[in-house]
């Protein structure tokens, strides 16, 4: 139902484009449709390089035809995030969802962060009293890994508040009264709202020291 996310990569990777999307079917949220509780979903970043005429005949695993299948892509199963090593031979990554759990936006990369969300049904409680609107996600992963792009984060989503399915995510730039500079800003990233805006994150762009140096100078 969503175009893709596409990044046009900066140097040293210039001429690279990077395509993410998500599989699932928002039309068919519930249990009663095996679209909900009986495929196995995945969130894709798949690598194009258009000025290479050999990019869909080399390093392509046993996919046939031209066309980029599972097997030329690197899986990401549990919290490990593969090395640049391991995804430098292959197309791309495919990340693995919970069981039953399927991507119901569209994808949004912000200063090398990507942002989705997720649906997942739940079996209804027969003793409720009140409805259950199922688990719903909120992703926060770098494209380049799939590793959590949220600073401290260990997990790669959050659970949004009130479940249900939350609208795709939205980012850009606005400027604010008495500011000079237009401030960016992303809106659906949070888990305490789907509607919750907020300043984007902002990846590092460089490995921090192990330790810190200090210096002095004696008078």
């Amino acid at each position: 139902m969503y175009a893709p996310d596409v990044v046009v990569e900066p140097a040293p990777d210039a001429g690279s484009h990077i395509i993410l999307i998500g599989s699932g079917d928002r039309e068919k949220p519930v249990l009663d449709y095996t679209h909900a509780y009986g495929v196995s979903n995945y969130f894709f970043m798949v690598k194009d390089a258009p000025t290479d005429t050999t990019w869909l005949s080399t390093d392509m695993g046993s996919c046939i035809g031209g066309v980029i299948c599972l097997a030329a892509l690197t899986e990401i199963a549990g919290s490990d995030a593969p090395s640049a090593t391991a995804l430098a031979t292959t197309k791309g990554w495919y990340l693995g969802l919970n069981a039953h759990e399927q991507v119901v936006t569209a994808a949004i990369t912000v200063f090398g962060g990507t942002t989705f969300s997720t649906h997942t049904p739940t079996v209804p409680d027969p003793d409720a009293c009140m409805s259950d609107l199922g688990t719903a996600r909120v992703y926060n992963i770098r494209y380049k890994n799939a590793a959590p792009s949220k600073p401290l984060a260990t997990n790669r989503y959050e659970e949004i508040a009130g479940g249900g399915l939350p609208p795709s995510p939205v980012a850009g730039r606005v400027l604010l009264d008495g500011a000079s500079e237009p401030i960016p800003f992303i809106i659906g990233a949070d888990p305490r709202s789907p509607l919750e805006g907020s300043l984007p994150f902002a990846l590092p762009q460089s490995t921090l020291p192990k330790s810190i140096t200090y210096w002095y100078i004696e008078k």
